[in-house]
């Protein structure tokens, strides 16, 4: 082992020797650690077992994280206990809880009952399944709001999730209009296409885009309706 003290040269006279002295003495030291000489690395082989070891047996914090499903929520505090227990026995390095919807209705009869999301009781529920997963050396995280996707009473259409709907008509021969489809709240029409076939088997190669669109009613291209014989 060898250790090496860094220091800037300073030229004589420049620097009274006894005020260099104090100053190193305050300078931090680089000290360099030397292998000793015929240090080998290890064997290639040696790395794969250990490697090998670490799938057998991976630390906590490699093991899988499974998503924990809390229908309702209706969950009780010795069955989250349970299953938490069984979930460490089986491997299992942490859960995330998933709150959704309920299952089945409240029945007091037999003290089923579904706390409601972000309610006292849930909160409580959750707290518990947070000390016993610590207690367990498991990790535990929680998503961020009920259901999926996210929503409620509270969301406005603007802000709710969208799908894109897509209604199909058959379109008589000699037809010159139709009624442009019903839209509801929060929808809007993007575009509207005329092609050869029946609804449920169009040719959306030769579609052709309608923009003629007055009082609600889809005007169909064609000579007085000759041509739109053979469109659907």
């Amino acid at each position: 082992m060898a250790s090496f003290l860094l220091a800037s040269q300073i030229p004589k006279g420049a620097f009274p020797l006894k005020e260099f002295r104090r100053l190193l003495a305050l300078l931090p030291a680089f000290v360099i650690l030397l292998a000793p000489r015929g240090a080998k690395p290890p064997a290639p082989g040696a790395e794969l077992e250990g490697l090998r070891r670490s799938f057998v047996n991976p630390p906590d914090d490699s093991r899988i994280l499974m998503r924990w499903w809390w229908f309702g929520p209706a969950v009780t505090k010795p069955e989250l206990a349970r299953e938490l227990r069984k979930m460490k026995e089986g491997g299992i390095g942490g859960v995330e809880v998933q709150p959704v919807y309920p299952l089945e209705l409240d029945d007091p009869a037999h003290g089923f009952r579904n706390f409601p999301y972000l309610s006292d009781e849930f909160v409580d529920d959750l707290r518990f399944a947070a000390g016993e997963a610590r207690k367990l050396g498991l990790r535990l995280d929680v998503t961020l709001g009920s259901g999926w996707p996210f929503g409620g009473p509270h969301i406005s259409v603007a802000q709710a999730a969208g799908a894109l709907r897509i209604v199909a008509t058959a379109v008589p021969p000699g037809t010159h209009s139709v009624e442009a489809p019903s839209i509801g709240a929060g929808e809007q029409l993007i575009a509207v296409f005329l092609a050869p076939g029946e609804p449920k088997g169009f040719s959306a190669v030769e579609a052709q885009q309608v923009a003629e669109i007055q009082d609600r009613r889809l005007r169909v291209p064609g000579d007085d309706g000759q041509a739109a014989r053979h469109w659907r």
